[in-house]
């Protein structure tokens, strides 16, 4: 089939990646899967189509000079040669109505599109199948800071969700919120970089002396212990993503490689973010996880899940820094890809029987 894949790609590394490993993944599976351009959120996120516009007419020399200052747009601008590669809808077509003529079938991709609250990724109606004229299903959205006190969302999500021919979710709260918004059980399933790390080299490598941060926020707490542990091994501290002043070194990689080769070559990481937690795991690193209010839920999920939940760390309770046993982490990864891989094939057979029977 030719589908169309709805998610979020260019603004952090961890969007790009699990939206790149679901589309390889379909690839994989036979399909053929163009992103839909971010630029179809123009119409309904002012921000968006402002930074485009903003993108496309700056100076170069003036565009570094900003993202030296906003870490965000850095990030941004360095994902863009990356995200060139990779086959996208056209720009001549900026609705999701017009958009969803042109494919069999749209996902619905992962990360936090259905957190529709101010706190995260504010409430887009396409999100939950408005406007999508081909059959759709959802693969692995979050929806960890939903308001389910808001009746008049609450009731345009129930009526959106109903569209959904079939709908899997990337955690427990989540399914929770839906099964309670449709009345019907609802699987979990992987995050698409741990259903397809394509970008994880199976060669083993030699570690380079630092600890790797990865994360925008760290407490007064967090920081004593992080150098305390560079201290007693006489390690660099290497901040990734965002810069720190109590950092040794900020790495800016040039590339979507770069980025992954810094948490490949770490001997320790600190990351405070969901997708910095996978590429951990993914490395096979010695991690612990510092936690915030905005991502503390998402990541304890997760971590619970691989039973890794002791190396997420909490102010004011003592770190204890257990040693991984990936061998065992690996296995329960192994499980849930199958199980996760498993929903992805049925739900998208049975549109393409539907398709098929239409063309008949």
């Amino acid at each position: 089939m030719k589908i169309g894949l709805l998610t979020v790609y260019s603004f952090n590394y961890g969007s790009f990646y699990q939206a790149i490993a679901l589309k390889r993944k379909l690839e994989e599976l036979g399909h053929k899967c163009d992103l839909i351009n971010e630029r179809v959120k123009e119409n309904e996120w002012l921000n968006i189509k402002l930074l485009y516009k903003f993108y496309r007419n700056m100076p170069k020399i003036l565009n570094k000079v900003i993202s030296y200052f906003l870490p965000q747009y850095n990030t941004f601008l360095k994902l863009q040669n990356d995200i060139s590669n990779y086959s996208q809808s056209s720009v001549d077509k900026l609705t999701i109505s017009e958009i969803s003529n042109e494919y069999d079938c749209i996902i619905l991709g992962s990360d936090e599109l259905w957190s529709a609250n101010s706190k995260s990724i504010r409430y887009t109606k396409m999100f939950f199948g408005y406007g999508i004229n081909c059959p759709h299903i959802a693969y692995a959205p979050s929806a960890t800071l939903f308001d389910l006190n808001d009746d008049k969302l609450v009731s345009e999500v129930k009526a959106g969700l109903k569209t959904f021919s079939d709908i899997a979710v990337r955690d427990k709260y989540s399914q929770t919120v839906v099964e309670k918004l449709i009345d019907k059980e609802v699987p979990v399933v992987l995050d698409p970089t741990l259903l397809n790390p394509f970008f994880i080299s199976p060669k083993k490598s030699k570690n380079k002396g630092y600890i790797l941060i990865y994360g925008e926020d760290y407490s007064v707490e967090q920081i004593k212990l992080i150098k305390s542990k560079a201290k007693e091994y006489n390690w660099r501290i290497s901040c990734l993503g965002w810069p720190h002043s109590w950092a040794d070194e900020f790495i800016n990689p040039e590339s979507v490689i770069a980025f992954q080769n810094t948490f490949k070559y770490a001997e320790y990481c600190f990351p405070s973010t969901f997708h910095g937690t996978i590429f951990s795991i993914l490395h096979e690193k010695q991690f612990m996880t510092m936690t915030n209010a905005l991502r503390n839920q998402k990541v304890r999920m997760l971590l619970e899940q691989l039973d890794l939940i002791e190396n997420l760390y909490i102010d004011g309770i003592n770190a204890t820094m257990p040693h991984i046993n990936y061998e065992n982490v690996n296995k329960k990864i192994s499980n849930y890809r199958k199980e996760s891989l498993n929903y992805l094939v049925n739900a998208l057979s049975k549109i393409e029987v539907s398709v098929n029977n239409k063309s008949l």
